[in-house]
């Protein structure tokens, strides 16, 4: 049997897999940023509240760049 932390890891890849696959029917792809955050998720260096934390502080930054260039 797999220690937790390896099954932990591979149902975070699972998961991340699935999201990734989403994102790709309907046209999108992810940044580099998002890749990273996908990750440390993974990694298990995040959990799933930090990834979603995380992944909204970035939008809203990025939000607040591109309002500022216009």
């Amino acid at each position: 049997m797999k220690p937790f932390i390896a099954d932990e890891q591979f149902e975070r890849q699972q998961r991340v897999d699935f999201a990734r696959g989403n994102v790709q029917l309907e046209g999108f792809t992810s940044d580099a940023e998002s890749e990273l955050l996908l990750e440390r998720y993974i990694k298990g260096e995040v959990d799933g509240d930090e990834l979603v934390e995380l992944t909204l502080s970035s939008i809203e930054a990025d939000f607040r760049v591109r309002e500022n260039l216009n």
